[in-house]
């Protein structure tokens, strides 16, 4: 085990990965907007 990993490089690789899986979500809900828009 790796107990002198840099605590900001983990941080900022969770941050990119939370960013990314909020624009898939946000993303998903834009297209339900427009489903229903056009419904």
């Amino acid at each position: 085990d790796r107990v002198d990993e840099d605590p900001q490089e983990i941080s900022t690789a969770h941050k990119s990965k939370t960013t990314a899986t909020t624009s898939v979500l946000i993303h998903e809900e834009n297209s339900h907007s427009d489903t229903s828009d056009t419904t």
